[in-house]
């Protein structure tokens, strides 16, 4: 195993962008919101109990890391090719969501500890599910 692997996990299916807030007006105040149905918070919550059973119970990793996640979407019958994923949802939003999620695992103290990140989008292959593959590095 490569030692400088701190943690590395998957979570199956279709991953989810971190959406824009709403904004509501309450008492003359603007409050700004996610709505609790939407699919980002199990699909976020799914990550850091990976990221978290990953880890294990290492302690939070200090200095800067190198953030790996590769996000995997069921190809839809109507596409022919395979390869990367040029449509939506954004690969800085789907990084967002996964980002926030992997500090609230306790893995790091700050996502601005990630001094390196290589991101990909593509379309799952006959034999893959979806999924996001995760590897962090020190």
């Amino acid at each position: 195993m490569d030692t400088n692997i701190i943690c590395s996990f998957e979570v199956i299916g279709d991953p989810v962008a971190q959406p824009r807030h709403r904004a509501t007006k309450m008492g003359g105040k603007i409050r700004m919101y996610l709505p609790n149905a939407h699919p980002v918070h199990e699909w976020k919550k799914r990550i850091t109990e990976a990221c978290a059973e990953a880890h294990g119970s290492s302690e939070m990793v200090e200095g800067p890391v190198r953030l790996e996640m590769t996000f995997i979407f069921q190809k839809p019958k109507s596409r022919k090719v395979s390869g990367l994923k040029e449509t939506k949802p954004d690969l800085d939003n789907l990084m967002k969501a996964c980002m926030d999620a992997m500090g609230q695992s306790g893995v790091w103290q700050d996502d601005k500890q990630v001094a390196s990140v290589i991101s990909t989008k593509k379309w799952a292959e006959a034999f893959e599910s979806p999924r996001l593959v995760v590897v962090l590095r020190k």
